[in-house]
């Protein structure tokens, strides 16, 4: 992960080398970017991380998955709580 738009993305100070090397897209796509956007990637796991917390049953417990949805989708019912996540 890319931390900033800093020299060698945040990984180490300016001046050394990183032992990998970083993408040349690291002044735009880094977390200190995505953090500052309310629709990126970053920030929909933060809000789904957060759902999870709120929920205990989507932390434990068993699980059914349903049937009969197309293929790209899964399904899966715990508790009071309906699953669906479109993979495709």
């Amino acid at each position: 992960m890319q931390w900033d738009a800093s020299a060698n993305a945040g990984f180490c100070p300016d001046g050394v080398r990183p032992w990998l090397p970083v993408n040349p897209d690291y002044p735009r796509v880094n977390v200190a970017a995505e953090r500052a956007r309310p629709d990126s990637l970053l920030n929909l796991f933060r809000r789904l991380l957060q759902v999870r917390r709120e929920h205990e049953s989507l932390r434990s417990g068993s699980l059914a998955l349903l049937e009969a949805l197309p293929d790209t989708v899964l399904g899966y019912r715990r508790d009071d709580i309906l699953v669906l996540a479109n993979l495709g």
